[in-house]
């Protein structure tokens, strides 16, 4: 099969073996895949060698062993994680901070920019009926908002203010609107201030609003490090880290000001599924560019750009 392979030498796409499934895994078929910031955050970190793509809609080709009520020719997505179950905090209840935990096509595990992949099925998700494959592809970016919009209490907050020209941001800002009508987003994009004004979320251009420390909740979705959310920020106020920074970060004036500094690397897949399946969040207009599968490298360059919607890659 073809795969699209990060190394040493870059990226390219590849002839390899076919997956073969091990005990409780599943062989999965790819039908779309999506490239986000992550993914391309790991072609320029370097260190992974694989499969890339942690993104993807596809059918279930075969099933070895435990099934875990899933059936072959049946529509799934993935969580991109896989926790070992042995170590201290998967027996504690915290798996998804594993001290081996593999994410797929960016730790230990090859993804899903290839004709097939493997999967746990206990870690395989069916979408339903009512989505089509350009709406399920973003199931992971909007678990990522659901669980960042759950750390902090949005409907007691007066201002809240999500920050980043990303997908990310986008569905941050439906996600927390739904809870606080007071949610706004700040982006530079003219794409994604169009996208605010279709679907009544308040917006407004990143350089018109100044550093006023008069935010009660401040979610960074830019993954620069700057420190605008924090001049942002009331003091006692609260920053949601939604994405790693690209760099270190001054935390003096936060220390100082006793902002509460929360990072959020969680994912409620299963919970977006339904969000999306119930057509309360929009997502139509943020597929950027869909590509065929032998140009998903220039889905990975198209994706780094500043600003870029989301980059699809048709397996078809």
């Amino acid at each position: 099969m073809r795969a699209w392979r990060l190394s040493a030498s870059g990226i390219a796409l590849e002839e390899v073996a076919n997956p073969i499934a091990k005990a409780g895994w599943a062989i999965v078929r790819p039908a779309l895949s999506g490239i986000g910031a992550s993914d391309v955050r790991t072609v320029q970190a370097g260190g992974f060698v694989g499969t890339l793509g942690h993104e993807f809609v596809g059918t279930i080709e075969s099933i070895e062993g435990e099934a875990h009520g899933f059936k072959p020719g049946q529509r799934v997505t993935a969580w991109a994680t896989a926790a070992c179950e042995t170590c201290d905090l998967c027996k504690g209840g915290l798996s998804e901070h594993c001290r081996s935990l593999a994410v797929l096509g960016q730790r230990a595990l090859d993804g899903c920019l290839a004709e097939l992949v493997t999967i746990p099925t206990s870690r395989l998700l069916a979408v339903p009926d009512s989505l089509d494959d350009e709406q399920a592809i973003f199931a992971q970016p909007l678990g990522a908002a659901i669980h960042a919009a759950r750390l902090v209490a949005l409907e007691a907050q007066a201002y809240v203010t999500v920050l980043g020209d990303s997908v990310l941001g986008l569905l941050s800002a439906q996600v927390m609107a739904r809870r606080n009508a007071t949610v706004r987003m700040l982006t530079e994009q003219p794409q994604m201030l169009e996208l605010c004004a279709k679907w009544g979320l308040r917006h407004r251009e990143t350089n018109l609003s100044g550093l006023r420390g008069d935010q009660d909740v401040v979610v960074e979705c830019s993954g620069t490090a700057d420190a605008s959310a924090f001049g942002m920020v009331r003091p006692r106020g609260s920053v949601i880290q939604a994405c790693p920074p690209a760099g270190a970060i001054d935390l003096g004036d936060a220390w100082s000001s006793e902002v509460q500094l929360l990072c959020a690397r969680g994912c409620a897949m299963a919970e977006a599924l339904g969000e999306l399946a119930s057509g309360s969040i929009q997502t139509a207009g943020m597929i950027g560019r869909t590509l065929g599968f032998e140009h998903a490298a220039d889905g990975l360059a198209l994706a780094a750009k500043p600003g870029s919607l989301k980059i699809a890659i048709s397996h078809d």
